[in-house]
């Protein structure tokens, strides 16, 4: 069995390379982006198993890179972010109805 492919889209890179050292020390295949673009092309490329995505991303937001993979596929996408503003959860999880 192949391990789990887990994309992560992230800015910060601090962390992004914690997420990558943690994950890859759980056994997970790990593949990163440093912004919404990158992501988008990452995982038309690679594919992934699932996405932790950034909310707040230079080039594209977090919510369009989740509209753009969501036409694509319905793998678990698990926003993480800093925003804690009521508002800011219900413009997270819209992309996600259907």
């Amino acid at each position: 069995m192949s391990e789990a492919r887990i994309l992560v889209v992230e800015d910060e890179e601090s962390y992004r390379d914690s997420l990558k050292y943690l994950l890859r020390r759980e056994g997970f295949d790990v593949i990163l982006a440093a912004d919404g673009v990158q992501g988008v092309e990452a995982f038309t490329r690679d594919g992934a198993d699932v996405v932790l995505l950034d909310l707040m991303l230079p080039r594209m937001s977090g919510t369009e890179v989740f509209r753009e993979i969501r036409e694509r596929s319905n793998v678990p996408i698990i926003m993480v972010t800093a925003k804690d503003d009521q508002v800011d959860k219900i413009i997270g999880l819209e992309p996600g109805r259907r």
